[in-house]
């Protein structure tokens, strides 16, 4: 920026210039634009990074839920195993002890010779009722020791089968909750991959932010300095055109003390020869600028910005009033005064749209262009004006005639190009 302001100020009575500083400028804004740019797609990453991290998380709850539910499953059919090992367990007992007690009923059978052979029974002589009823008591007693033996044994199957049920799901459960674990711990390194991916966006947001906050503190230092310069230069072009009217002021006296000399010498010599006075010397005119080419339609289609410094004014004449120089009546001309004959053609400098145009105290029928970008041109003074308002305008097109409306004096158009409302210097835009 410091050496920005040395280029733009240089010693001496060289002109100033704003463009180093302003190529600063635009380079400053540029890159701000892009940090904005970078930031925006940086906060739109870090959003889908933190929508992706709260499913993570809701994923990895979700999972921890089911992870609980599995292994309460996995808990009841341990318990329930348990249960039916413990009930097998029992049962196999019982069957031990049918098992024994029907052992013991036939070894005593044996031992005794007492058979529930009927031919065993009469061929003993016995009483024939008692050896019935204790046929019948061995009987019964033998039936329902098998059908006790016979239920235990079925009762042991359905338990055995109803564990290896039990121990399949058991293992089902086992396997998918291993497998659900897997899932936990990819969901876990997803959850950490999105959390290192926030905070990371997270700190380059915050990075740019910061580069962005030091160039924008940059760019009011450069536009400061840039006001700063704009001021010097209108300040400088002030007293130019003030010295140009001073010199030509001064050149217009010595040629009228000129003129005057010549008529003293004059008349002396012919007071000594006799003869009469001659005739007054004409005083010399100083010549004032000249407007060569009025404006054309070769500026059409062009933003008005653009044409700086390759500008056509809008009347062929000359300038009898400069920008920045002192009027007659003390006030200072804000635009330019070009003289012309009247009734010349007034060209409009550039495309617009005539958001004015009527007369108006001071400066007679006057017409307003705006041309975008908060750039206007107005034409004062005017004999008429020729276009109404909302017209649209290009570069080029006649929107009023030459005159001497207002308070002007000559004949000609008043010319002013302002920019956000404040007036500019008409010279440095034209060719």
């Amino acid at each position: 920026m410091l050496s920005g302001a040395a280029i733009a100020a240089p010693a001496g009575n060289a002109p100033l210039t704003t463009a180093p500083v302003q190529q600063d400028l635009k380079e400053i804004r540029s890159q701000i634009s892009t940090l904005k740019k970078d930031i925006k797609e940086k906060e739109s990453d870090r959003a889908e990074a933190s929508d992706a991290l709260k499913q993570s998380a809701s994923a990895i709850a979700a999972a921890n839920q089911l992870l609980q539910d599995l292994n309460l499953k996995q808990s009841s059919s341990e318990r329930e195993i348990q249960r039916v090992e413990n009930q097998i367990a029992e049962t196999q007992k019982q069957i031990d002890g049918t098992r024994t007690r029907v052992g013991h009923i036939l070894k005593a059978q044996y031992e005794h010779r007492q058979s529930a052979d009927a031919l065993a029974v009469l061929l003993k002589q016995q009483d024939p009722n008692q050896a019935a009823r204790d046929l019948q008591y061995y009987g019964y007693l033998s039936r329902a020791q098998q059908k006790q033996f016979t239920q235990l044994k079925q009762q042991v199957g359905e338990l055995e089968q109803l564990s290896a049920q039990l121990q399949q799901e058991k293992n089902k459960l086992s396997s998918l909750s291993s497998e659900r674990q897997r899932k936990k711990q990819d969901l876990l390194k997803q959850q950490d991959a999105h959390a290192t991916l926030v905070s990371q966006l997270s700190r380059e947001i915050a990075s740019k932010q910061t580069q962005m906050t030091k160039l924008q503190e940059d760019q009011k230092r450069l536009t400061s300095l840039i006001a700063q310069i704009q001021q010097q230069i209108a300040e400088r072009k002030r007293e130019a055109a003030r010295q140009r009217a001073e010199a030509r002021r001064k050149a217009q006296l010595e040629a009228k003390r000129e003129a005057q000399r010549e008529d003293q010498r004059r008349a002396q010599e012919a007071r000594k020869a006799g003869k009469p006075a001659p005739a007054p010397v004409a005083v010399r005119q100083i010549p004032e600028e000249r407007v060569d080419e009025a404006a054309d339609s070769s500026a059409a289609g062009r933003s008005f910005v653009s044409l700086k410094g390759r500008m056509r004014l809008p009347v062929a004449g000359s300038i009898a009033g400069h920008f920045g120089e002192r009027r007659s009546e003390g006030t200072t001309w804000r635009g330019l005064f070009i003289k012309a004959a009247p009734g010349q053609a007034v060209h409009a400098v550039a495309d617009g749209r005539v958001v004015y145009a009527d007369s108006l105290r001071g400066f007679g029928n006057m017409l307003i262009i705006d041309h975008g970008g908060s750039y206007m041109s107005i034409y004062g003074g005017g004999d008429s004006l020729t276009k109404a308002v909302g017209t649209q305008i290009r570069a080029g097109d006649t929107v009023a005639t030459t005159g001497s409306t207002g308070n002007l004096g000559d004949s000609g158009i008043y010319f002013e190009i302002r920019h956000q409302g404040q007036p500019l210097n008409p010279t440095s835009w034209a060719r």
